[in-house]
C-alpha cells in the first residue's frame, strides 16, 4: 500500500512538474515574441525617422540643424525605450531562468535520484536472488543425497533383516 501511495505521490508531482514546464516554455516562447516586435517596432521608428528626415530636409540638400537634432533625441528615446523594455524582460528572463532552474533540479530529485536508488536496488535484489537460488540449489541436492542415503539405507536393513533371520535359522 505504501508503494502505491508513493507512486501516486511521484505520478502527482510528475505530472505538477510537466505543468511547470508546459507554463515555462510558454512564457519563454512570448519573451520571445515580445523581443522580436520590439525590435521591429524600433527598426519601423528608426526608418520613418530616417524618411521624415528626407523629406524636412532644405532644398538645397543640406539638412536642417533641428532635424539633426531630433534625430539624435529620437535615437536616445529609442535607446532609452530598447532598455526599459528589455530591461523589465531581462528580470523576466532572469525569473524564468531561476524558475527552470528550480524546475529541473526537482525533476532531477524527484525522477533522477529515485531513479537510480532503484537501479541500485534492483542490482542488490538480482544479488541476493541469484545467491538465494544458489543456495535453493544446493539444499535440493542435499535433499536428493539425503533421500538416495536413505533408500540405501532401507535396502541395507532389510538386507540386515534378511541375513539376521537367516543366521537365526541357522542357529536353531
Amino acid at each position: 500500500m505504501h508503494f502505491f501511495l508513493q507512486a501516486t505521490k511521484v505520478s502527482a508531482d510528475g505530472e505538477q512538474v510537466e505543468d511547470d514546464a508546459d507554463r515555462i516554455h510558454k512564457r519563454a516562447n512570448d519573451l520571445e515574441q515580445f523581443i522580436k516586435d520590439t525590435l521591429l517596432g524600433a527598426k519601423d521608428l528608426q526608418s520613418k525617422a530616417a524618411e521624415l528626415n528626407r523629406t524636412l530636409s532644405r532644398k538645397d540638400g543640406t539638412p536642417d540643424k533641428s532635424l539633426s537634432e531630433m534625430k539624435e533625441e529620437i535615437q536616445a528615446m529609442l535607446a532609452e525605450m530598447r532598455k526599459r523594455q528589455l530591461g523589465g524582460m531581462k528580470s523576466i528572463a532572469e525569473e524564468e531562468e531561476d524558475l527552470a532552474e528550480k524546475l529541473y533540479q526537482k525533476v532531477k530529485r524527484m525522477f533522477g535520484d529515485p531513479h537510480q536508488s532503484t537501479e541500485d536496488l534492483k542490482a542488490e535484489i538480482k544479488e541476493k536472488l541469484s545467491d538465494h537460488e544458489g543456495k535453493l540449489q544446493e539444499a535440493q541436492d542435499l535433499l536428493h543425497a539425503a533421500q538416495g542415503k536413505m533408500r540405501q539405507s532401507g535396502l541395507l536393513a532389510e538386507q540386515n533383516k534378511a541375513n539376521l533371520t537367516l543366521l537365526q535359522v541357522q542357529h536353531n
